[in-house]
């Protein structure tokens, strides 16, 4: 038999249930500390927002609405990390060494491909605790109905260390790009 069609099943499930956690914990944070915290929180964030992309024009306003979703959904920013992570991969996998700019020593990009390869697999392994730490916490909390808070911790600090390995990936990649003047 065929189960292909279960595994997105299974991420939907877990993507919701950690959404649903993430706005309640915000909501306990906002009952036990009050709406103080973010009442200051809110509009210096869109202060900042309104300096950076102070621009008219399509393309600022979808940026501003970028950072908006992102400050109010933590894992719009894991859904953009999935995208640059298979992106990478994608290229690595496709241009081998010619991956970089073609003005670079062949062994300064061969020492910045395999950095790249690095970050990408520590991106990859982490990507993978998170996806198994979320089962593993959804699994514990519905048998034992008790809220199992280990294995959470574990999988969202995956999912940040497969951001920042993402990130560190894409800098090195644009860094490595960038045409020598």
């Amino acid at each position: 038999l065929r189960f292909h069609w279960i595994l997105p099943l299974i991420a939907l499930s877990g993507f919701a249930s950690f959404s649903y956690e993430v706005v309640w914990i915000r909501m306990l944070g906002m009952l036990l500390l009050g709406a103080t915290l973010y009442a200051i929180e809110i509009p210096a964030y869109f202060r900042w927002l309104d300096r950076y992309f102070n621009q008219l024009g399509l393309l600022n306003a979808f940026k501003r609405m970028i950072m908006a979703a992102v400050f109010f959904n933590p894992l719009i920013i894991g859904v953009l990390a999935v995208g640059v992570w298979i992106y990478l991969v994608w290229m690595v996998r496709k241009r081998k060494n010619n991956i970089f700019n073609d003005q670079i020593e062949p062994k300064i990009a061969e020492r910045r491909l395999k950095r790249l390869k690095a970050f990408l697999m520590v991106a990859g392994i982490s990507f993978l605790v998170f996806i198994v730490g979320a089962i593993v916490h959804n699994v514990l909390s519905g048998l034992s109905e008790i809220e199992e808070s280990i294995s959470f911790f574990i999988a969202l600090v995956a999912l940040w260390v497969f951001v920042i390995a993402t990130a560190g990936g894409l800098v090195i990649y644009l860094k490595a790009r960038q045409k020598i003047i």
